[in-house]
């Protein structure tokens, strides 16, 4: 682009805006390396009806006793606190997954 002589850069100023108003948690998994646990999670949140805002799947970083282990993070909007229940039931039931945690995020608790 840098040898285009018309060429401006543009940008456009994007605001979503959230209707969704129910409350969002903050998912914590820590995992054996699976290259499809990110997809794995998703369709779990999914099923539940519940809302992927955003999510991350680390490198492998830990050892807990013999098994390496990554930690991923995702925050969620969904129903309340029964749906959240049955997500993270589904969650423990993923092979790959070991440990599920959800906290409340800022806007949720406000």
């Amino acid at each position: 682009m840098a040898n285009i002589r018309d060429f401006a850069e543009r940008r456009v100023e994007v605001v979503w805006q959230n209707a969704d108003r129910r409350p969002t948690f903050q998912l914590e998994v820590s995992a054996l390396p699976d290259a499809h646990l990110f997809s794995a999670i998703e369709r779990a949140i999914g099923k539940e009806d519940g809302v992927l805002r955003s999510g991350s799947v680390a490198d492998p970083s830990a050892t807990v006793g013999e098994e390496e282990r990554v930690r991923a993070s995702f925050a969620v909007q969904i129903g309340g606190e029964k749906q959240l229940a049955r997500l993270l039931k589904a969650l423990r039931r993923l092979p790959a997954v070991r440990e599920v945690d959800a906290l409340p995020t800022e806007a949720s608790v406000g």
